[in-house]
């Protein structure tokens, strides 16, 4: 396993903005619970967004997240917009960890979008290239930006989308990584509802893993 850095505080952001303001909502380290190397939340219940001056914007029914030191961001989280189109982001802090060297990756995301009052459903997403979900190393270096849109669905219907980087349940490499981070933004329709999940995950390459091996033995042996 990989040495914690640093998990950040807050771990997590949940903003949303509409034409009268935005307002944010933050997770902290203390929110959670630690178990072992691995670190778990969840919202005890609905999460609502209001403006300074009173007005709701959006309300996240459901929100979690799960955080190792493998190092892995796992997140998932619904929405419920107010009544007026909205710039709806979750994003998790910098994770820091022990540098891995010769590091592979993966990333894989899904959402779901359901029209709720008899019109047309819009989800824009905000990301790279119009996407709706990033995982970024190193600071801002872009690892995946997955579920391209726009999404749209008609009357009382609903919508979904999945995508992963790579394809087929591989990794890609990615060079030496010492932090890791992921974030969703999008722009959601009026009265509308939105959900997703994700995880971000980074992993030694098996020639480094040969290496870390080969050392322990070499240590142990000098230890004798």
């Amino acid at each position: 396993s990989t040495a914690w850095g640093d998990i950040g505080d807050p771990v997590l952001t949940f903003e949303a903005s509409n034409a009268l303001g935005s307002g944010t909502f933050t997770v902290s380290p203390d929110d959670g619970a630690w178990d072992g190397n691995s670190w778990f939340w969840m919202a005890l219940g609905p999460i609502e967004i209001y403006t300074d001056t009173g007005d709701l914007i959006a309300t996240f029914t459901q929100g979690s997240a799960f955080i190792d030191e493998d190092p892995l961001i796992g997140m998932g989280f619904a929405v419920l917009n107010g009544d007026l189109d909205a710039t709806i982001s979750i994003s998790s802090s910098n994770i820091t960890f022990d540098t891995i060297f010769g590091a592979q990756g993966r990333a894989s995301a899904g959402m779901t979008m359901t029209e709720s009052n008899g019109d047309t459903a819009t989800l824009i997403g905000l990301e790279a290239g119009g996407t709706m979900f990033s995982a970024d190393y190193n600071g801002t270096t872009p690892f995946a930006d997955l579920l391209a849109g726009p999404f749209s669905a008609g009357a009382f219907s609903t919508t979904d989308a999945t995508d992963e980087y790579p394809d087929g349940g591989a990794f890609a490499a990615m060079g030496d990584v010492s932090d890791i981070s992921v974030d969703w933004s999008f722009e959601l329709s009026a009265n509308d509802q939105a959900s997703g999940t994700s995880v971000f995950v980074v992993i030694p390459t098996p020639a480094s893993l040969a290496l870390i091996a080969v050392g322990g033995l070499f240590i142990g042996r000098r230890r004798r």
